[in-house]
């Protein structure tokens, strides 16, 4: 400390920092203004101590406490980032909720993005997101299980006496059925053809998908523009396509509804469901407007489901 004083006359004078650090002393002008600051409250407090003078008080701060503000109210009177809650007890939510934490567990009926998903909604997502990573297993093997799959479908009873068939236009991970499309005197082969804005489909018969479809959304192949589409009520026999089935003819599609507000409109046709064995499940979550299928054909064979009879 004896050098504190000279140290500190240094760092006044605006000396280099290299001519500011004798031996023993803090390094920098920082703690070498601390140091003086500190030696300099001691020196007055013993000069008080000789005096005899008492120690001066502690100036308090002075803290103005600002009135909280008061958010308006919804006419439950609670804060407006709770309205959300409100709404979903109004439309059929579980009574009291209105106090539950925003970012607390799901209920079965929770608003998300600004409408009602349920609890079998739920179930239906995460069981799509299983069954599309179980379906790429499905691209290696697709074109010899495609193969069999036709050829269990030709077979069948219901092929043999329908006159006018709609088959989808399979996608990279759904079951190929471009064979279907064989020269006469093979039944009159339809394709769907979707309205996208108005979420609904049209049959539209085709002879060659190779050279009469187009992609359009979502790289989905379709019969071209031109082609005339004829009534649903016309159709003895409907494939359809689905990630998951179970054997009472429950589906689990895409999440689109094309084939739950198409199917309704075809009411005399047999409605049979196309997959590979892998596909098939113990049950798929349904809801009362999910449209089964009447049977279910495989690599393995034809499978009759409990949904009703067909024909």
């Amino acid at each position: 400390m004896r050098d504190l004083p000279r140290l500190c006359a240094q760092v006044q004078r605006g000396l280099p920092r290299h001519r500011r650090r004798p031996e023993g002393c803090p390094r920098g002008p920082r703690a070498a203004r601390a140091a003086l600051s500190a030696r300099q409250k001691h020196l007055a407090r013993r000069r008080r101590q000789r005096r005899g003078q008492p120690r001066p008080a502690r100036r308090e701060r002075k803290i103005r406490i600002q009135p909280r503000r008061r958010r308006r109210a919804d006419r439950a009177g609670l804060p407006r980032r709770r309205e959300g809650l409100l709404r979903t007890d109004e439309r059929g939510g579980r009574a009291g909720d209105a106090r539950t934490p925003r970012r607390g567990p799901p209920t079965p009926t929770s608003q998300t993005r600004g409408r009602i998903v349920n609890d079998t909604e739920r179930r239906k997502r995460s069981a799509r997101r299983c069954a599309r990573r179980h379906l790429e297993r499905l691209r290696p093997i697709r074109d010899d299980v495609s193969d069999a799959i036709i050829e269990h479908l030709k077979k069948s009873a219901e092929w043999r006496r329908s006159s006018t068939i709609m088959a989808y236009l399979a996608t990279p991970t759904e079951v190929d059925l471009d064979g279907l499309w064989a020269p006469a005197p093979a039944p009159t082969v339809c394709a769907p053809r979707v309205d996208w804005d108005a979420g609904t489909m049209h049959p539209v018969p085709i002879k060659d998908p190779r050279t009469e479809t187009v992609v359009r959304r979502h790289g989905v192949r379709e019969p071209r523009a031109d082609l005339p589409a004829i009534d649903p009520d016309r159709l003895d026999l409907v494939l359809v396509p689905g990630l998951a089935f179970d054997a009472a003819g429950g589906r689990l599609g895409r999440g689109g509804g094309f084939y739950d507000r198409f199917l309704p409109g075809a009411s005399r046709a047999v409605r049979i469901g196309v997959c590979w064995s892998g596909q098939i499940v113990d049950a798929v979550p349904a809801e009362p407007h999910d449209v089964r299928v009447h049977m279910l054909v495989t690599e393995d064979g034809v499978v009759r489901c409990a949904a009703g009879e067909a024909g």
